[in-house]
């Protein structure tokens, strides 16, 4: 990825597994905003990240460098980094984001790929789903 590829605000692009088109608003992510204001704009051209002499970091370097911070870090290693996009659509799910809008937004061309394989159950949606059934019952007991 490169400086030049959301320099108007919108990264797009193209997946590596299937080639399905993606764009995205990165003016939106305040966690990249804020790494990105730590590259002055004079520095905002060219491969995004790069190792030490300048050249784009290779997928496999990117894999060991995660590895040996996480190592660092206490991360166990049954953790990869490829679990924060597991995370990012369990997030999405527990804010109430429709299940369509977060596999679109993931690249999913099926939407039980996003239901399987990527939202985590959780304790929120039960307890969600819980206080509605109760709320439901509430309503049907004091409606004559």
């Amino acid at each position: 990825m490169r400086f030049e590829d959301f320099a108007g605000g919108e990264l797009d692009l193209e997946t590596s597994k299937t080639q399905t088109k993606a764009i995205f608003d990165v003016t939106v992510y305040p966690l990249f905003q804020q790494a990105l204001s730590a590259v002055p704009d004079s520095d905002r051209n060219g491969p995004l990240v790069t190792d030490e002499d300048g050249v784009p970091l290779r997928r496999r370097y990117y894999q060991e460098l995660y590895r040996e911070v996480a190592d660092a870090a206490g991360v166990p290693r049954a953790v990869w980094n490829m679990f924060a996009r597991h995370g990012g659509t369990t997030e999405a799910q527990q804010a109430g984001v429709n299940l369509a809008d977060i596999a679109e937004h993931a690249q999913h061309a099926d939407i039980n790929t996003t239901r399987k394989h990527y939202i985590v159950p959780s304790v929120e949606t039960s307890r969600r789903v819980a206080k509605q059934r109760v709320a439901h019952r509430q309503v049907k007991k004091n409606t004559p």
